[in-house]
């Protein structure tokens, strides 16, 4: 029974890897789509704080020097999350997901 349940999560692995990426490996539509979500989210975080920080009494420079703080702490949090994401997700693509597809590949072969 369980090897059942293995061939399942092999299968959605597989669908789910085709749709972040493309057969060669290269970013596909889905990861684009992530990508633009973490954008909107980042800018509307920054969008946020400004709003917010417009209500407060600081001063101007002040309040210019704390946006440029937060922008530049979300674009270099944002730029490392991704990155380590990015290092995380290709290592388990090629280790666990990449043999998978062959393996599914070359069942569907004999198959036919």
């Amino acid at each position: 029974m369980y090897w059942l349940l293995e061939a399942q999560v092999q299968a959605y692995a597989i669908s789910f890897a085709d749709f972040f990426y493309n057969s060669d490996g290269s970013v596909g539509f889905g990861a684009w789509i992530l990508r633009a979500l973490a954008l909107i989210i980042g800018a509307f975080g920054i969008y946020r704080f400004k709003t917010k920080q417009q209500q407060c009494t600081i001063d101007p420079k002040q309040k210019k020097k704390n946006l440029l703080l937060v922008t530049a702490l979300i674009i270099v949090l944002g730029l490392g999350i991704f990155l380590s994401l990015e290092k995380w997700s290709s290592w388990y693509f090629d280790a666990y997901v990449v043999p998978a597809q062959k393996k599914e590949l070359n069942s569907n072969s004999y198959q036919k």
